[in-house]
């Protein structure tokens, strides 16, 4: 007996890690990618689970191909309903050893492994006035013949090199007279080599809206501070103040195409009007008003630049519009604009009633071409109102009973007065006892229904980021932002890879582009990536997945996966 016990409680003890281990979900990202040579990239490692991961991930397999340059390690404790999340993260500074395609290999935590990245190491071309010094600024603008009102990217990077300290110092942002400048993010920083000499870089970019078009120059952009150098002689510390500066960069400002047939000039990288209801898809009725909210969203756009659509209007409706609500924010590379209106429609007649379609008329810049983005006309058949003859006034001596019926209208008894009044001051009592019990108490079933909330409300903005990154061609962001939804839509038991949501959304063709996104979300085609094709199969299979079969009303269900689909939007982007 007591031989069996012992070799039950080894078995525990050989299978408690394995049973732990499990539970955990690794994952690795870069924070940037392609990069130049002889710069570095913060590769993160995280560990989740409900398990607290004890040894640190072996990094071996990295010093092939990488040179470690440092590393910071972060846990989190989440406490949930009915589990505590451990989160460990491992941020590694690793800079790459050769040019081309670097493989960032499988790194194994907690007994699972990550899925390898490819990292695109590029020559550096740009201008490297300066390098060599141990303080340098460099500046570049892309395009640099942007359309008038469009976004164009500025950025500027300040170099410091490891020889020096730099105890205080400011740079300056760009500043121009005829323009709209935003920050987009905060800064970066990484290390890179220039010139045989090693340097920490600080960038920040900018988001730069012409206002005319033309020849442009972007001013030079300063720094000043306060630097400390060695004496190679005397060994001391010697603080002197410094200021450089880039130089200037030329713009050629293209003017709106004289093709552009819409009435108000919005150049952007993305553009799309979606519409909702007041509750359910109305039956249009003969005055009856109904609510419809309009929402437009831009990718390269502010939301002070975004009009309200325009539709034509006809005898059947009367559609009058009220205040917007305007939303500008920013991601990693892209000023990311939203408009909403709410339009209250009152049809006008019995019959047909036309919805007119509401268009925005906007110019692709990345394909140089004139784009519509629409909602389609309504045509629905007006409920019949079903008009109500004069009828004659009735007199006091009629009591409009049936023939043969005599009603005598007697006094009641004060008894049966008093009755129904305690009677309905209990009942008063009883709601009101009821109404108290019921709101000061919070049950299990109301706080996982508030966690519940919140994981949906999470699961929107991971949707959202999906969205964006897919629409403006970032592979590597709507990867992470994919996982992270997935993450919530299954708690329990979340997918591993890209392939795996496939499996589970059970979608060939989403299948197929998650292949695609896979192979190259880290490779040198991510630049021409288009993730359109993938938001539409992963929107239309989330939606058939979301499908109530008991409903008949097939536009219900369909609100509610359109309402849980574009009620999104990215937030900034961040380091």
């Amino acid at each position: 007996m007591l031989k069996q016990l012992t070799i039950s409680v080894l078995w525990l003890y050989l299978l408690a890690p394995a049973a732990s281990w499990a539970s955990i979900i690794v994952r690795a990202e870069l924070d940037r990618t392609p990069i130049f040579m002889d710069e570095s990239v913060n590769l993160t490692l995280t560990a989740s689970g409900t398990s607290h991961v004890s040894e640190d991930p072996d990094l071996s397999p990295l010093r092939k191909d990488f040179e470690i340059l440092g590393q910071t390690i972060q846990t989190r404790i989440n406490v949930l309903i009915d589990a505590t999340e451990i989160l460990h993260r491992w941020i590694i500074e690793i800079k790459p050893l050769r040019l081309g395609i670097a493989e960032i290999p499988a790194i194994t935590i907690a007994g699972k492994q990550t899925e390898p990245i490819s990292l695109e190491v590029k020559h550096f071309m740009g201008n490297v006035l300066g390098a060599g010094d141990d303080i340098f600024m460099e500046a570049e603008i892309e395009p640099r013949n942007p359309y008038v009102q469009s976004q164009a990217t500025f950025t500027s990077r300040l170099y410091v090199s490891n020889s020096v300290a730099v105890p205080k110092w400011t740079t300056s942002d760009p500043e121009l007279a005829f323009a709209h400048i935003e920050n987009l993010g905060q800064k970066r920083r990484f290390q890179a080599r220039r010139a045989g000499v090693d340097y920490r870089v600080i960038e920040q970019r900018y988001a730069i809206f012409p206002e005319q078009s033309g020849p442009m120059e972007i001013p030079a952009i300063g720094f000043n501070g306060v630097v400390s150098r060695q004496n190679s002689r005397t060994l001391q510390s010697e603080v002197t103040r410094e200021r450089i500066s880039t130089s200037p960069i030329q713009i050629e400002v293209r003017p709106k195409p004289a093709s552009f047939s819409g009435t108000t000039w919005l150049p952007a990288r993305n553009l799309r009007i979606t519409d909702s209801w007041d509750g359910s898809f109305p039956k249009l009725e003969s005055s009856k008003p109904e609510s419809r909210e309009i929402r437009i969203e831009a990718v390269g756009l502010r939301a002070l630049q975004l009009p309200p659509p325009s539709f034509e209007e006809n005898d059947s409706t009367r559609i009058y519009g009220n205040a917007p609500v305007l939303n500008t924010s920013q991601s990693r590379d892209w000023v990311l604009g939203e408009r909403e209106e709410e339009y209250v429609i009152i049809p006008e007649r019995d019959g047909d009633i036309i919805v007119p379609e509401f268009k925005v008329v906007w110019w692709d810049v990345d394909e140089d071409r004139e784009k519509v983005a629409s909602l389609p006309m309504i045509t629905a058949a007006g409920a019949a109102i079903t008009a109500v003859e004069d009828q004659t006034p009735i007199s006091e001596d009629q009591t409009g009973q049936p023939d043969g019926l005599q009603v005598s209208v007697g006094r009641i008894d004060s008894f049966w007065k008093r009755t129904s009044l305690g009677l309905f001051v209990l009942w008063l009592l009883t709601l009101l006892i009821w109404y108290l019990r019921r709101f000061s108490l919070r049950t299990a079933s109301q706080i996982a229904a508030d966690e519940q909330q919140r994981s949906n409300r999470r699961k929107q903005r991971f949707q959202r980021e999906f969205r964006l990154a897919c629409e403006s061609g970032n592979a590597e962001t709507a990867c992470m932002a994919l996982l992270d939804w997935a993450d919530q839509q299954w708690q329990h038991n979340p997918p591993r890879n890209l392939i795996e949501i496939g499996r589970r959304m059970q979608d060939e063709s989403l299948m197929q582009e998650l292949r695609v996104l896979d192979q190259i979300r880290y490779s040198k085609q991510e630049s021409t990536w288009k993730g359109t094709a993938l938001w539409a199969f992963f929107r239309r299979a989330l939606a058939r997945t979301m499908q109530k079969p008991k409903r008949k009303r097939w536009f219900a269900s369909w609100r509610k996966s359109e309402s849980e689909l574009e009620e999104l939007w990215p937030e900034s982007g961040t380091l």
